[in-house]
This record gives C-alpha cells, sequence and structure tokens, in this order.
C-alpha cells in the first residue's frame, strides 16, 4: 500500500492510497491495483493534529506544543551558548469582562489579545494559551536574554494596555508577566514553567501592568 498525490482532469491534485497485487492467472501472471481517494481522510487527520496542538478559541498554540517547543530549545541551548526566555503573561481583571459584557465578548478579547502578542513576538517565538486568561511567549537567541526578554515583556503590557473596540466597547486590560530563563533558572520546562509561573505571582502582587524576572528568593 502506498500513498501519492493524483491529479484530476481539471487539473486539481488529490491524495491517493493505491493497494498493488499479482498473481498468476490462466494468462499469465497479472497485475491489479485498487485506488482510493482519501482526500477527506487526510484533511481530517490535518485538522485533528491540528487542534491537539492549537487552541481551539485563538489558534494559538496550546500548552502541550508549548511544552514541546521548550523542551527542544532547551536542548538547544545546552548544545549550544545559547539562552531561553520563557514570558507566563496573565490578564489582570479579565473575569470583570465575562461578568459585565458575557462571555462572548470575553472570547473576543482573548482572541484580540492573541493577534497583539503574536505581533510583539519575533521570528521563531511560540505564542500560547495556557487556560483561561493565561499566554506565553517562548524565544531563544544567543544574545543577552534577559534584556531581550523584559524589553519584550514592556512592549506587551504598552500594547496590551491600549484600548479594545469589543463590540462597540472599549475594554482596558492590565497584563502581569514573569519572566524566567534558561538554563540560568532551570534546566527542564516542568522547572522554567514553574520559574514563571512564581516570577509572575510576584509581577501580580506588585500591581498591574508589571513584569518579573525569577529571582530564588522566589522559591522561598
Amino acid at each position: 500500500v502506498v500513498e501519492f498525490e493524483g491529479r484530476r482532469k481539471n487539473g486539481e491534485t488529490f491524495s491517493v492510497e493505491a493497494s498493488f497485487s499479482g498473481w498468476q492467472g490462466t494468462e499469465g501472471f497479472q497485475y491489479g491495483a485498487i485506488l482510493r481517494d482519501i482526500s477527506v481522510r487526510k484533511r481530517e487527520a490535518e485538522r485533528v493534529k491540528y487542534l491537539a496542538e492549537h487552541d481551539a478559541l485563538t489558534d494559538l498554540a496550546n500548552r502541550n506544543t508549548l511544552h514541546a517547543g521548550l523542551v527542544r530549545m532547551i536542548a538547544n541551548a545546552e548544545r549550544k551558548p545559547r539562552e531561553v526566555a520563557l514570558l507566563v503573561i496573565g490578564l489582570d481583571g479579565f473575569q470583570s469582562i465575562n461578568d459585565m459584557l458575557g462571555h462572548s465578548a470575553g472570547d473576543l478579547v482573548l482572541q484580540a489579545v492573541a493577534v497583539r502578542l503574536e505581533g510583539q513576538a519575533g521570528d521563531g517565538a511560540i505564542v500560547a494559551r495556557l487556560s483561561g486568561d493565561e499566554f506565553a511567549i517562548v524565544q531563544d537567541s544567543d544574545d543577552n536574554q534577559r534584556e531581550a526578554a523584559s524589553a519584550l515583556a514592556d512592549r506587551i503590557i504598552n500594547i496590551i494596555s491600549k484600548p479594545f473596540d469589543i463590540e462597540g466597547n472599549e475594554v482596558n486590560i492590565a497584563t502581569s508577566i514573569g519572566i524566567a530563563l534558561a538554563p540560568e533558572h532551570a534546566t527542564s520546562s516542568d522547572g522554567l514553567m514553574k520559574m514563571a509561573d512564581l516570577a509572575l505571582y510576584r509581577a501580580k502582587s506588585g500591581g498591574r501592568n508589571d513584569f518579573r524576572v525569577f529571582q530564588p528568593e522566589l522559591t522561598e
């Protein structure tokens, strides 16, 4: 059984599954083939794979995809002199939007936030939605990643603080961000996430529209 690309009379291509067989017939050795158009099956498989790797609401990467990306980037950083930065981004006061305007408006806000985050993340960065109102960005480079991540956090706070127009309503959102670096703060995906979460909690306790870089004393 093999798969290949077929072409219809109108020039459109489609996926083909072919089963080939041979047998000894009354008129010598004979061959047969069964061809199946598996376009629908392939599209469904691709859709299932996409949904397994992305957040259905925002089309950003999901937590599993972020974890896989972190594992890959940390492994690369161990082979090369590179640093990995993880930013965990929490929206402050998001629940009040759901309470006042409804969950459909809240979903529109999350989608708009996702667009703004993608606009700030550089090439090669992974932008993900972790949970209800929590997002994350992971990036790596061979430059000073602490400075780069801090500058990115500043840009995110600035762009998210600009009002959103949601169904004719002006909506304002504040942001808190926690930053952790590998290999400085952790050498595993789970460890880096834990350190970034601790930094996020510290940023939230200090007030809105703020970010914190992880410090060891946060674990005490």
